[in-house]
């Protein structure tokens, strides 16, 4: 079995790019490159109106500033306010988001539109037991010439008409709950 010397890449030392052709290469604008040359990518200096790079060492920082900015955003450790501030708004707009969808599915909270819907039964079922009071005991009432018997006789049937209502919605969210 014989080894096999492994070759290294023949690179020359120093091979210079342009800015531009160095935004080409890495896939990003001129503008953001102009932006990694304040925050210290290498550079040989300028020729004419255009920087020049050492595509090596270029490409080595341009690396670990990328590894670096991936590892801080990870920890959160971003120096912006504003991006503090916003991934504070996000990670509380997440919690909320996690807790109501707890709360919707242990039944401690409801849609708007089922809540609206079970307040329109219940005020349906109130005004109807209400509203029967008078066709129940009109006829009754009429005969009865006692002003203090009339109005006990109507206190106890509205009364009854509402404890009955209740109870009524009561059972109806029972089964609705079930």
């Amino acid at each position: 079995m014989t080894k096999r010397k492994e070759k290294k890449a023949a690179v020359p030392e120093c091979m210079a790019v342009t800015l531009t052709a160095f935004a080409d290469l890495v896939g990003k604008s001129l503008p953001t490159l102009r932006a990694a040359l304040r925050r210290g990518l290498p550079s040989l200096g300028r020729q004419g109106r255009e920087h020049r790079l050492d595509l090596r060492a270029a490409l080595r920082w341009w690396l670990e500033d990328l590894e670096a900015r991936h590892e801080a955003e990870l920890e959160g450790a971003s120096d912006d306010p504003a991006m503090q501030a916003a991934r504070r708004r996000k990670l509380e707009a997440d919690a909320s988001l996690r807790e109501q969808q707890l709360a919707i599915r242990s039944g401690t909270l409801i849609d708007v539109a089922v809540a609206e819907r079970i307040g329109f039964d219940s005020a349906r079922t109130i005004r109807e037991s209400v509203l029967n009071v008078p066709d129940r005991i009109a006829a009754e009432l009429a005969a009865e010439g006692d002003e203090a018997k009339v109005h006990t006789r109507l206190s106890d049937e509205l009364t009854l008409a509402l404890t009955a209502a209740s109870d009524r919605i009561g059972r109806r969210e029972k089964r609705s709950a079930a």
